[in-house]
């Protein structure tokens, strides 16, 4: 089962896409999300899923959402001087 991320997600409109390393983004509604309760993904989430081939396209079904979310690496010399940062970058 592939795993990919959330590149967005917009709630009121219950679709999104998540992208992955082997192919195109691809379409995903709250509908196929594996989760109790309200089922909605936020960005930057990592998920599993499979893909159909739907009548618009490529189409994520059975997202499971896993734990973590991607973020990118930031620059330590950037949080230098902001409270709560040591000399270090700790």
């Amino acid at each position: 089962m592939p795993e990919g991320t959330v590149k967005w997600f917009n709630a009121s409109k219950s679709y999104g896409f998540i992208e992955y390393e082997d192919g195109p983004d691809v379409f995903v509604h709250y509908s196929a999300i594996q989760d109790s309760g309200y089922r909605t993904l936020e960005d930057g989430q990592n998920v599993e899923f499979e893909i159909v081939d739907g009548p618009k396209g490529l189409q994520a079904t059975n997202v499971k959402p896993l734990i973590g979310f991607a973020f990118e690496p930031v620059e330590l010399s950037l949080l230098k001087g902001r409270r709560g940062v040591d000399k270090n970058g700790l």
